[in-house]
């Protein structure tokens, strides 16, 4: 899949998903929302709606770090769980978000790798946690690059006005479909 998926140019020849299958908590409150393809046309693939779906979730995910803190000062993302494994999103995720990625060494556990770090902190076996940063650290790193990041930044200024855009679409949408 990884392969079929590097085959599909950043930016997904202009196709843009909004991920709000089940409504969205983060970053806008708000329940009406639906899932939206933009950008569609008698010429997209269907491996361009598949890279644009994960686009999208990346889109999503910088949009709640800036909301957690100043994205200028964010120096390194670390992720774990079954999306880690992908390198084609650890790739999209440093390029969308402009850090440094890091895929520790056994991180495809998710939570559990987490809570056992917390452990060995919580137990004292680590004094604090600066004693297991090692631990992370070492793995897979992914750098931004500059071209994707270019091609990223101009899709994420269009993502971020489809939502404003299409809330009171969401709404009546919401609204109309009792009446069906």
């Amino acid at each position: 899949m990884e392969h079929l998926f590097s085959t599909v140019s950043c930016g997904s020849n202009g196709v843009c998903f909004l991920p709000y299958l089940v409504g969205e908590r983060c970053p806008h409150r708000d329940s009406n929302t639906t899932g939206v393809f933009f950008g569609l046309t008698d010429q997209t693939t269907d491996l361009e709606m598949i890279r644009a779906t994960i686009e999208g979730v990346t889109f999503g995910i910088r949009q709640s770090l800036e909301i957690m803190m100043d994205s200028t000062i964010l120096n390194e993302i670390v992720l774990i769980g079954g999306g880690s494994q992908s390198k084609l999103w650890c790739q999209m995720i440093a390029d969308v978000c402009g850090s440094k990625v890091t895929v520790p060494i056994g991180s495809s556990v998710g939570p559990c790798f987490g809570a056992a770090l917390c452990a060995l902190v919580g137990m004292k076996v680590k004094r604090d946690f600066s004693d297991i940063e090692p631990l992370w650290t070492q793995g897979r790193q992914f750098y931004p690059q500059e071209k994707n990041r270019e091609v990223y930044q101009n899709l994420f200024q269009f993502y971020t006005k489809l939502y404003p855009t299409l809330k009171p679409l969401f709404k009546k949408n919401k609204n109309d479909e009792g009446s069906r």
